[in-house]
């Protein structure tokens, strides 16, 4: 479980670096005056923001939904763990009350 964690805490740290670098990419859109035309920096500075979000939102997904999915299977895990030494105690003891 702790590996699982130390693997949660690094994909949370490749997300806020892509936040931060998507952040960049607002900030230098959000100033164009999209009356005055589109130069071919400004377009590229378009396609970086757009290509910068899909690629946020594809680690929010990917990682976020194959992270959770091995959290409910190590729960799960330790569910059964704890169910099967509670049903056990309880054979033994004769009391439905688990002993913590």
């Amino acid at each position: 479980m702790n590996k699982l964690f130390s693997i949660l805490d690094n994909d949370i740290a490749e997300l806020e670096k892509a936040a931060d670098i998507l952040e960049y990419s607002y900030d230098k859109c959000i100033c164009v005056d999209l009356m005055d035309g589109l130069n071919q920096d400004t377009l590229e500075s378009f396609e970086a923001l757009t290509s910068r979000f899909a690629r946020l939102s594809d680690m929010l997904i990917d990682h976020g939904i194959s992270r959770l999915s091995k959290i409910k299977i190590a729960r799960s895990k330790i569910t059964a763990v704890y169910n099967a030494e509670y049903n056990s105690e309880k054979r033994i003891s004769g009391s439905d009350t688990p002993r913590l």
